[in-house]
């Protein structure tokens, strides 16, 4: 017998590396498929090779007399769903389910759908995660993690840039020549312009002077964080201050952006989100106590498109006293 005979797994990930269509444009199928096909993150297709491991341990166990991909039936898949529901999250058993269509269906595109497994749907009150909780050993406090938390405080930052921007990255105010903002590169590749709170604009250009002097014009402005810190926490802290001031900036008939509004905010993004909270009326809604408009403006600030998992994640918190 040969020995060099693929397993269930190696086909599995071979044929999800055949898929790899990473810094090619994502495009998603009319006739309502939103699927796009391929996969073109890094992420996803680091996630999917987990799910697909550890669903292959699975028939080892379940079903070790299946040995070629054409095996896996809807009958194993529906038993595996229901076993994985025993211990994971709906949102992880959707993201196993998910990496199982990508290699099982990318090409027929008869996905399989966890309706019709049961009721596995994501709910946003059922997310456990620990962005917003302190250990008892965090580092937040410590000397060493300063600047990445004045970073994430006064421009929503995600860790990923802290201790990658330079003074390349720095946007200065047109008006009063302050720094307002930072140009980075976060989530898939994609740019984005942090607005700075203005209410710690004082604070970031005092710190920005002393850190240029020191250290010279191209250095990079934040140290590296450990990761025992906490920085998810300041996001949430810009997010509470952004909604608080877009509100009173509203109420008091001010620009809140103070002149740069096209540099911060892409307008057709906003209206994509707003659809969603507009009445038949023409009005936005609120979102759980919030305004929809300020609640998507402020989404936008952190990096995101979505109202929801603002109120999912970030506001209500009581971290603006952080």
């Amino acid at each position: 017998m040969a020995r060099n005979k693929k397993n269930l797994k190696m086909q599995m990930l071979e044929k999800l590396d055949s898929l790899n269509m990473i810094g090619t444009k994502k495009v998603k199928e009319g006739g309502g498929c939103i699927r796009a096909r391929g996969v073109h993150s890094v992420s996803t297709l680091r996630t999917y090779r987990s799910s697909l491991c550890s669903f292959a341990e699975w028939m080892k166990t379940h079903h070790a007399e299946v040995k070629q991909m054409s095996g896996v039936t809807t009958e194993i898949v529906k038993e595996y769903v229901e076993d994985c529901s025993k211990t994971y999250s709906n949102f992880s058993t959707s993201k196993n389910v998910s990496a199982l269509n990508k290699v099982f269906h990318e090409e027929d595109r008869q996905f399989w759908n966890l309706s019709e497994f049961g009721d596995f749907r994501r709910r946003s009150q059922d997310v456990v995660h620990n962005r917003l909780v302190l250990t008892d050993n965090h580092t937040n406090d410590m000397a060493r993690n300063a600047s990445a938390i004045l970073f994430c405080r006064a421009f929503g930052i995600r860790r990923q840039s802290v201790d990658k921007i330079t003074t390349a990255n720095l946007v200065y105010h047109p008006v009063t020549n302050e720094v307002a903002a930072l140009k980075v590169c976060e989530k898939g590749g994609r740019s984005r312009l942090c607005y700075c709170l203005p209410e710690m604009r004082a604070e970031v250009n005092q710190y920005l002077s002393e850190r240029i002097a020191r250290l010279g014009e191209g250095c990079h402005l934040c140290d590296h964080a450990d990761s025992r810190c906490n920085l998810h926490i300041y996001r949430a802290y810009h997010a509470e201050k952004s909604m608080a001031g877009l509100v009173q900036a509203r109420q008091e008939g001010r620009d809140y952006f103070e002149g740069m509004r096209s540099q911060i905010i892409n307008e057709e993004k906003l209206q994509h989100a707003l659809k969603r909270y507009t009445t038949a009326d023409g009005e936005y809604r609120t979102v759980k106590g919030y305004p929809s408009y300020e609640l998507c403006l402020t989404s936008q600030l952190l990096g995101h498109n979505r109202g929801s998992i603002l109120t999912t994640s970030y506001l209500g918190h009581g971290m603006d006293e952080i």
